[in-house]
């Protein structure tokens, strides 16, 4: 599982709350990982809705690594660790702040609103229910 390791320089705290939860569900804490802006944040675009995010990984064994017979950890393998599922934390939106017609920074104020965006990779929970490596090994991709 991953967190949002939080954005103090735009006053967003680091996610303690889905941390919470996913323990409580019984995954251990060293099986959460937390990442920053880049990894666990989403937006749409520049500007909009957006929020912090949690995703859930699977380990696609040594089979799907990106370089055979090499163990990388979590985080390092793209190929072996594949995300089946996200949730989105839409609390904020991010307005541009603007001065003289450029764009000179960023600003993020609460939704009056605030939401939960989730999605499921079918394909890619296909195959880690089918015990596949890739998409196109399961049922799905068969006429």
């Amino acid at each position: 599982m991953t967190i949002f390791e939080g954005a103090p320089e735009f006053g967003v705290p680091r996610d303690d709350e889905a941390e919470k939860f996913w323990i409580e569900t019984g995954v251990p804490k060293e099986r959460i990982f937390q990442y920053g802006l880049k990894d666990n944040f989403w937006q749409m675009g520049e500007t909009g809705p957006c929020g912090p995010c949690s995703e859930i990984f699977y380990d696609m064994g040594m089979e799907a690594a990106e370089h055979p017979g090499v163990d990388k950890p979590f985080g390092h393998d793209d190929a072996r660790y594949v995300e089946i599922w996200n949730l989105v934390f839409m609390q904020f939106d991010r307005l541009a702040i603007v001065d003289n017609g450029k764009t000179v920074g960023y600003t993020l104020t609460h939704l009056p609103k605030p939401s939960i965006d989730t999605g499921m990779g079918l394909e890619r929970v296909a195959a880690v229910l089918q015990g596949k490596v890739s998409n196109f090994e399961t049922d799905l991709s068969r006429l």
